[in-house]
């Protein structure tokens, strides 16, 4: 008698075989629970590709902050130039704006970019205590 060498487990399925699964000759995608499984492990992977981006992120922040110390100190002199005039609540954009026109002006050739933002405005307001508070923040996913 001659060896089938096709999935068994349906009708549809004409696939060659490359293995066995348990007694009956079956194809790996007609595994019972092979599609709830790929789309666990395809979730997984965009959860670690995902930490993995934050993490990257925030090296690349703290490398630049690290490199450009003042913009944090120009950063923490405009609020509270801001609070003293009477804003309670302020944006970090504005002022991230306004610093990046200001270096521009001074000639500085220094890249700026709009997803640091954020992490300047929590990074200011843990370092300037009487700035807790100042900049309007939303959530964000941790990793």
């Amino acid at each position: 008698m001659k060896k089938s060498r096709y999935c068994e487990c349906k009708s549809s399925c004409k696939k060659k075989l490359d293995g066995f699964y348990g007694n009956r000759k079956i194809h790996p995608h007609c595994k019972p629970g092979y599609e709830k499984r790929k789309r666990t492990e395809k979730k997984l992977t965009e959860q670690k590709e995902h930490s993995d981006f934050l993490n990257d992120f925030r090296v690349e922040f703290r490398n630049f902050h690290l490199s450009h110390i003042f913009v944090r100190d120009d950063i923490i002199d405009m609020a509270r130039s801001l609070k003293s005039n009477g804003y309670d609540l302020y944006g970090i954009k504005p002022i991230y704006e306004t610093l990046r026109w200001k270096y521009k002006k001074e000639g500085r050739k220094i890249n700026l970019k709009n997803n640091y933002t954020p992490l300047y405005a929590d990074l200011v307001m843990e370092k300037a205590k009487d700035l807790e508070g100042f900049f309007v923040t939303h959530p964000r996913k941790k990793s």
